[in-house]
Protein backbone atom coordinates (compact mmCIF):
# COMPACT_ATOMS: atom_id res chain seq x y z
CA UNK A 1 0.00 0.00 0.00
CA UNK A 2 2.80 2.41 0.88
CA UNK A 3 4.68 2.02 -2.38
CA UNK A 4 1.51 2.64 -4.39
CA UNK A 5 1.10 6.11 -2.84
CA UNK A 6 2.21 9.23 -4.68
CA UNK A 7 5.46 10.74 -3.34
CA UNK A 8 3.69 13.59 -1.51
CA UNK A 9 1.36 11.08 0.17
CA UNK A 10 4.28 8.92 1.26
CA UNK A 11 5.91 12.02 2.70
CA UNK A 12 2.83 12.82 4.75
CA UNK A 13 2.57 9.22 5.94
CA UNK A 14 6.17 9.36 7.16
CA UNK A 15 5.44 12.56 9.07
CA UNK A 16 2.30 11.19 10.69
CA UNK A 17 4.47 8.73 12.59
CA UNK A 18 5.43 11.60 14.91
CA UNK A 19 2.04 11.45 16.64
CA UNK A 20 1.81 9.52 19.89
CA UNK A 21 -1.82 8.46 20.04
CA UNK A 22 -4.46 10.04 17.84
CA UNK A 23 -4.44 13.34 15.99
CA UNK A 24 -6.82 15.71 14.22
CA UNK A 25 -6.67 17.72 11.00
CA UNK A 26 -5.18 20.81 12.65
CA UNK A 27 -2.33 18.70 13.97
CA UNK A 28 -1.81 17.10 10.56
CA UNK A 29 -1.48 20.54 8.98
CA UNK A 30 1.04 21.53 11.65
CA UNK A 31 3.48 18.73 10.76
CA UNK A 32 2.84 18.56 6.99
CA UNK A 33 5.35 19.78 4.45
CA UNK A 34 4.94 23.56 4.12
CA UNK A 35 2.91 24.44 1.03
CA UNK A 36 1.59 20.90 0.56
CA UNK A 37 -2.05 19.82 0.45
CA UNK A 38 -2.29 17.61 3.57
CA UNK A 39 -6.02 16.99 3.31
CA UNK A 40 -5.80 15.35 -0.12
CA UNK A 41 -2.72 13.38 0.89
CA UNK A 42 -4.42 12.24 4.09
CA UNK A 43 -7.41 10.96 2.12
CA UNK A 44 -5.06 8.83 0.02
CA UNK A 45 -3.34 7.45 3.12
CA UNK A 46 -6.75 6.63 4.60
CA UNK A 47 -7.79 4.81 1.41
CA UNK A 48 -4.58 2.78 1.61
CA UNK A 49 -5.62 1.71 5.16
CA UNK A 50 -2.37 3.01 6.60
CA UNK A 51 -4.26 5.42 8.86
CA UNK A 52 -7.65 4.80 10.40
CA UNK A 53 -10.44 7.25 11.14
CA UNK A 54 -11.59 7.04 14.76
CA UNK A 55 -14.80 8.10 16.40
CA UNK A 56 -15.21 11.85 16.12
CA UNK A 57 -14.97 14.08 19.16
CA UNK A 58 -17.01 17.25 19.18
CA UNK A 59 -17.70 16.85 15.50
CA UNK A 60 -14.00 16.89 14.59
CA UNK A 61 -12.57 13.84 12.79
CA UNK A 62 -9.69 12.10 14.52
CA UNK A 63 -7.14 9.66 13.18
CA UNK A 64 -4.63 7.12 14.43
CA UNK A 65 -2.16 4.45 13.33
CA UNK A 66 -1.59 0.89 14.45
CA UNK A 67 1.63 0.79 16.43
CA UNK A 68 3.40 -1.48 13.93
CA UNK A 69 2.51 0.91 11.10
CA UNK A 70 3.60 3.90 13.16
CA UNK A 71 6.94 2.23 13.79
CA UNK A 72 7.41 1.86 10.03
CA UNK A 73 6.46 5.52 9.50
CA UNK A 74 9.01 6.61 12.10
CA UNK A 75 11.69 4.53 10.42
CA UNK A 76 10.88 6.20 7.11
CA UNK A 77 10.89 9.61 8.77
CA UNK A 78 14.31 9.02 10.28
CA UNK A 79 15.69 7.93 6.91
CA UNK A 80 14.18 10.99 5.20
CA UNK A 81 16.35 13.46 7.10
CA UNK A 82 13.25 15.30 8.37
CA UNK A 83 13.27 13.81 11.86
CA UNK A 84 14.26 16.96 13.72
CA UNK A 85 12.06 19.36 11.78
CA UNK A 86 8.92 17.25 12.09
CA UNK A 87 9.41 16.58 15.79
CA UNK A 88 10.05 20.27 16.40
CA UNK A 89 6.83 21.15 14.56
CA UNK A 90 4.92 18.56 16.56
CA UNK A 91 6.26 19.86 19.87
CA UNK A 92 5.59 23.48 18.90
CA UNK A 93 1.99 22.65 18.01
CA UNK A 94 1.25 20.91 21.30
CA UNK A 95 3.19 23.48 23.29
CA UNK A 96 0.97 26.14 21.73
CA UNK A 97 -2.12 24.05 22.51
CA UNK A 98 -1.05 23.87 26.15
CA UNK A 99 -0.67 27.64 26.34
CA UNK A 100 -4.10 28.13 24.74
CA UNK A 101 -5.61 25.99 27.48
CA UNK A 102 -4.24 28.07 30.34
CA UNK A 103 -6.96 30.73 30.55
CA UNK A 104 -9.87 28.30 30.13
CA UNK A 105 -8.68 25.16 31.89
CA UNK A 106 -10.04 25.86 35.36
CA UNK A 107 -13.15 27.87 34.53
CA UNK A 108 -16.75 26.78 34.81
CA UNK A 109 -18.20 26.11 31.38
CA UNK A 110 -14.93 25.78 29.47
CA UNK A 111 -12.81 23.82 31.94
CA UNK A 112 -14.41 20.44 31.27
CA UNK A 113 -13.99 20.86 27.51
CA UNK A 114 -10.30 21.69 27.84
CA UNK A 115 -9.63 18.96 30.38
CA UNK A 116 -11.17 16.44 27.99
CA UNK A 117 -9.18 17.81 25.07
CA UNK A 118 -5.89 17.66 26.95
CA UNK A 119 -6.70 14.13 28.08
CA UNK A 120 -7.32 13.21 24.46
CA UNK A 121 -3.90 14.66 23.59
CA UNK A 122 -2.23 13.29 26.71
CA UNK A 123 0.25 11.08 24.80
CA UNK A 124 1.11 13.88 22.40
CA UNK A 125 1.67 16.31 25.28
CA UNK A 126 4.05 13.83 26.89
CA UNK A 127 5.86 13.39 23.58
CA UNK A 128 6.14 17.16 23.07
CA UNK A 129 7.52 17.67 26.57
CA UNK A 130 10.00 14.81 26.08
CA UNK A 131 11.18 16.49 22.87
CA UNK A 132 11.69 19.78 24.72
CA UNK A 133 13.73 17.92 27.34
CA UNK A 134 15.84 16.18 24.67
CA UNK A 135 16.54 19.54 23.05
CA UNK A 136 17.34 21.15 26.42
CA UNK A 137 14.54 23.64 25.75
CA UNK A 138 13.61 24.11 29.38
CA UNK A 139 11.73 27.41 28.79
CA UNK A 140 9.34 25.76 26.30
CA UNK A 141 8.78 22.80 28.62
CA UNK A 142 8.12 25.13 31.54
CA UNK A 143 5.59 27.19 29.56
CA UNK A 144 3.67 24.03 28.69
CA UNK A 145 3.74 22.67 32.25
CA UNK A 146 2.89 26.00 33.85
CA UNK A 147 -0.10 26.42 31.55
CA UNK A 148 -1.45 22.91 32.18
CA UNK A 149 -0.31 21.99 35.70
CA UNK A 150 -3.87 21.61 36.95
CA UNK A 151 -4.60 19.14 34.14
CA UNK A 152 -1.89 16.78 35.37
CA UNK A 153 -3.30 17.04 38.90
CA UNK A 154 -7.02 16.94 38.08
CA UNK A 155 -6.68 13.94 35.80
CA UNK A 156 -4.38 12.12 38.20
CA UNK A 157 -1.11 12.17 36.23
CA UNK A 158 0.99 12.99 39.30
CA UNK A 159 3.98 10.83 38.46
CA UNK A 160 4.28 12.19 34.93
CA UNK A 161 4.05 15.78 36.16
CA UNK A 162 6.82 15.19 38.68
CA UNK A 163 8.99 13.60 35.98
CA UNK A 164 8.56 16.53 33.61
CA UNK A 165 9.17 19.18 36.26
CA UNK A 166 12.27 17.33 37.46
CA UNK A 167 13.59 17.32 33.87
CA UNK A 168 12.97 21.08 33.67
CA UNK A 169 14.85 21.70 36.93
CA UNK A 170 17.73 19.53 35.69
CA UNK A 171 18.09 22.09 32.89
CA UNK A 172 17.54 25.07 35.18
CA UNK A 173 20.65 26.79 33.88
CA UNK A 174 18.74 27.49 30.66
CA UNK A 175 15.99 29.34 32.53
CA UNK A 176 15.90 32.99 33.53
CA UNK A 177 15.72 33.68 37.30
CA UNK A 178 11.99 34.39 36.96
CA UNK A 179 11.48 31.13 35.08
CA UNK A 180 13.49 29.25 37.68
CA UNK A 181 11.17 30.65 40.35
CA UNK A 182 8.09 29.42 38.50
CA UNK A 183 9.71 26.04 37.86
CA UNK A 184 10.44 25.62 41.56
CA UNK A 185 6.89 26.67 42.45
CA UNK A 186 5.50 24.16 39.95
CA UNK A 187 7.78 21.43 41.30
CA UNK A 188 6.87 22.30 44.88
CA UNK A 189 3.19 22.13 44.00
CA UNK A 190 3.63 18.73 42.37
CA UNK A 191 5.40 17.38 45.45
CA UNK A 192 2.75 18.89 47.73
CA UNK A 193 -0.09 17.26 45.82
CA UNK A 194 1.77 13.94 46.02
CA UNK A 195 2.10 14.26 49.80
CA UNK A 196 5.88 14.80 49.70
CA UNK A 197 5.79 17.79 52.03
CA UNK A 198 9.48 18.03 52.96
CA UNK A 199 10.46 17.96 49.29
CA UNK A 200 7.80 20.59 48.56
CA UNK A 201 9.09 22.81 51.34
CA UNK A 202 12.69 22.64 50.10
CA UNK A 203 11.68 23.51 46.54
CA UNK A 204 9.46 26.41 47.59
CA UNK A 205 12.15 27.85 49.86
CA UNK A 206 14.57 27.79 46.92
CA UNK A 207 12.01 29.50 44.71
CA UNK A 208 10.96 32.21 47.18
CA UNK A 209 13.79 34.73 46.55
CA UNK A 210 13.53 34.20 42.79
CA UNK A 211 9.77 34.84 42.77
CA UNK A 212 10.27 37.88 44.98
CA UNK A 213 12.92 39.33 42.66
CA UNK A 214 10.81 38.60 39.58
CA UNK A 215 7.90 40.73 40.77
CA UNK A 216 5.39 37.88 40.39
CA UNK A 217 2.98 38.64 43.27
CA UNK A 218 0.45 35.87 42.65
CA UNK A 219 3.05 33.12 42.44
CA UNK A 220 4.97 34.56 45.39
CA UNK A 221 1.77 34.61 47.47
CA UNK A 222 1.08 30.95 46.68
CA UNK A 223 4.60 29.97 47.72
CA UNK A 224 4.40 32.02 50.92
CA UNK A 225 1.06 30.66 52.12
CA UNK A 226 2.17 27.09 51.48
CA UNK A 227 5.40 27.66 53.40
CA UNK A 228 3.31 29.25 56.15
CA UNK A 229 1.34 26.03 56.41
CA UNK A 230 4.57 24.09 56.89
CA UNK A 231 5.84 26.63 59.44
CA UNK A 232 2.61 26.39 61.42
CA UNK A 233 2.91 22.61 61.50
CA UNK A 234 6.41 22.97 62.93
CA UNK A 235 5.09 25.32 65.64
CA UNK A 236 6.79 28.39 64.14
CA UNK A 237 3.73 30.59 64.61
CA UNK A 238 5.45 33.97 64.17
CA UNK A 239 6.98 32.93 60.85
CA UNK A 240 3.66 31.49 59.66
CA UNK A 241 1.75 34.64 60.56
CA UNK A 242 4.34 36.83 58.85
CA UNK A 243 4.21 34.79 55.64
CA UNK A 244 0.41 34.71 55.63
CA UNK A 245 0.23 38.47 56.15
CA UNK A 246 2.59 39.07 53.23
CA UNK A 247 0.68 36.65 51.00
CA UNK A 248 -2.64 38.35 51.80
CA UNK A 249 -1.18 41.77 51.08
CA UNK A 250 0.25 40.59 47.77
CA UNK A 251 -3.10 39.36 46.44
CA UNK A 252 -4.76 42.68 47.28
CA UNK A 253 -3.05 44.00 44.16
CA UNK A 254 -3.35 42.85 40.54
CA UNK A 255 -3.20 39.06 40.63
CA UNK A 256 -5.09 36.27 38.87
CA UNK A 257 -8.38 35.38 40.53
CA UNK A 258 -7.47 31.71 40.86
CA UNK A 259 -4.28 32.62 42.69
CA UNK A 260 -6.10 34.98 45.06
CA UNK A 261 -8.80 32.42 45.82
CA UNK A 262 -6.25 29.67 46.48
CA UNK A 263 -4.34 31.95 48.84
CA UNK A 264 -7.47 32.69 50.88
CA UNK A 265 -8.19 28.96 51.03
CA UNK A 266 -4.64 28.23 52.17
CA UNK A 267 -4.88 30.92 54.88
CA UNK A 268 -8.06 29.21 56.02
CA UNK A 269 -6.39 25.80 55.98
CA UNK A 270 -3.65 27.06 58.28
CA UNK A 271 -6.35 28.24 60.67
CA UNK A 272 -8.07 24.85 60.48
CA UNK A 273 -4.86 22.96 61.21
CA UNK A 274 -4.29 25.32 64.15
CA UNK A 275 -7.75 24.52 65.55
CA UNK A 276 -9.12 28.00 64.79
CA UNK A 277 -12.04 26.67 62.79
CA UNK A 278 -14.28 29.73 63.08
CA UNK A 279 -11.45 31.98 61.83
CA UNK A 280 -11.34 29.97 58.60
CA UNK A 281 -14.88 30.83 57.54
CA UNK A 282 -14.36 34.53 56.59
CA UNK A 283 -11.33 33.61 54.45
CA UNK A 284 -13.25 30.83 52.74
CA UNK A 285 -16.23 33.08 52.10
CA UNK A 286 -13.89 35.46 50.24
CA UNK A 287 -12.27 32.54 48.40
CA UNK A 288 -15.65 31.38 47.12
CA UNK A 289 -16.72 34.92 46.19
CA UNK A 290 -13.52 35.52 44.22
CA UNK A 291 -13.71 32.16 42.44
CA UNK A 292 -17.41 32.61 41.63
CA UNK A 293 -16.89 36.10 40.21
CA UNK A 294 -14.17 34.83 37.87
CA UNK A 295 -15.85 31.46 37.23
CA UNK A 296 -12.72 29.75 38.51
CA UNK A 297 -13.96 26.22 39.09
CA UNK A 298 -10.83 24.65 40.53
CA UNK A 299 -10.36 27.40 43.11
CA UNK A 300 -13.98 26.91 44.20
CA UNK A 301 -13.42 23.17 44.59
CA UNK A 302 -10.47 23.81 46.92
CA UNK A 303 -12.48 26.33 48.95
CA UNK A 304 -15.41 23.92 49.37
CA UNK A 305 -13.14 21.13 50.59
CA UNK A 306 -11.39 23.42 53.06
CA UNK A 307 -14.74 24.75 54.31
CA UNK A 308 -15.84 21.16 54.97
CA UNK A 309 -12.75 20.66 57.14
CA UNK A 310 -13.54 23.84 59.09
CA UNK A 311 -17.17 22.84 59.55
CA UNK A 312 -16.16 19.39 60.76
CA UNK A 313 -13.92 21.00 63.36
CA UNK A 314 -16.95 22.90 64.62
CA UNK A 315 -19.06 19.71 64.63
CA UNK A 316 -21.25 21.21 61.92
CA UNK A 317 -21.57 17.92 60.04
CA UNK A 318 -24.49 19.01 57.89
CA UNK A 319 -22.60 22.11 56.76
CA UNK A 320 -19.51 20.02 56.04
CA UNK A 321 -21.51 17.57 53.94
CA UNK A 322 -23.16 20.41 52.01
CA UNK A 323 -19.79 21.82 50.97
CA UNK A 324 -18.46 18.38 50.08
CA UNK A 325 -21.49 17.75 47.87
CA UNK A 326 -21.08 21.16 46.21
CA UNK A 327 -17.42 20.47 45.54
CA UNK A 328 -18.19 17.01 44.24
CA UNK A 329 -20.72 18.47 41.81
CA UNK A 330 -18.09 20.87 40.42
CA UNK A 331 -15.54 18.07 40.12
CA UNK A 332 -18.02 15.79 38.38
CA UNK A 333 -18.99 18.52 35.92
CA UNK A 334 -15.33 18.92 34.97
CA UNK A 335 -14.73 15.18 34.74
CA UNK A 336 -12.22 15.38 37.60
CA UNK A 337 -11.83 11.73 38.51
CA UNK A 338 -9.05 12.31 41.04
CA UNK A 339 -10.79 15.21 42.77
CA UNK A 340 -14.18 13.50 42.68
CA UNK A 341 -12.61 10.46 44.33
CA UNK A 342 -11.30 12.60 47.19
CA UNK A 343 -14.70 14.22 47.74
CA UNK A 344 -16.54 10.88 47.61
CA UNK A 345 -14.13 9.40 50.13
CA UNK A 346 -14.64 12.38 52.46
CA UNK A 347 -18.43 12.11 52.22
CA UNK A 348 -18.20 8.36 52.83
CA UNK A 349 -16.13 8.97 55.96
CA UNK A 350 -18.60 11.61 57.16
CA UNK A 351 -21.61 9.38 56.57
CA UNK A 352 -19.90 6.41 58.20
CA UNK A 353 -19.17 8.37 61.35
CA UNK A 354 -22.77 9.57 61.24
CA UNK A 355 -24.03 6.01 61.35
CA UNK A 356 -25.14 5.54 57.74
CA UNK A 357 -22.79 2.65 57.06
CA UNK A 358 -24.60 1.34 54.00
CA UNK A 359 -24.32 4.63 52.15
CA UNK A 360 -20.74 5.08 53.35
CA UNK A 361 -19.76 1.73 51.84
CA UNK A 362 -21.37 2.59 48.51
CA UNK A 363 -19.65 5.99 48.39
CA UNK A 364 -16.30 4.52 49.33
CA UNK A 365 -16.64 1.97 46.53
CA UNK A 366 -17.41 4.78 44.09
CA UNK A 367 -14.32 6.67 45.32
CA UNK A 368 -12.10 3.63 44.75
CA UNK A 369 -13.34 3.25 41.19
CA UNK A 370 -12.22 6.81 40.48
CA UNK A 371 -8.75 6.45 41.95
CA UNK A 372 -6.09 8.13 39.81
CA UNK A 373 -3.63 6.40 37.47
CA UNK A 374 -0.96 7.08 40.09
CA UNK A 375 -3.08 5.38 42.73
CA UNK A 376 -3.20 8.57 44.81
Amino acid sequence: SYRQLRPECRTLFDRLGVFAGGFDLDAVEAVATPGADPVTALEAVLEAALVRRDDTTGGQPRFSMLETIRHYALTRLRDSGQWHGVHAAHAAYYGSLAEQAELELNRAGTGAVWLDRLQLEHDNLNAALDWFHEQDDAPAALRAMWATWTFWWRRGHFDEARRHVAAILDRGGRLSPAEQGRALLTAGGAEYMSGQFEAARALLERGLPLLRAAGDPGSLALALCTLAQFAARRGERDLAESQLAEATELISGPTAAWQASLVYSRVALVAVEDGRYADARPELRIALEVSAAAEEQLAAVVAHYTWALAAEGLDEHGEAREHLVDGLALAATAGDEAVASAFLAAIADLDGRGGDLERAVRLDAAARIRRTPSGE
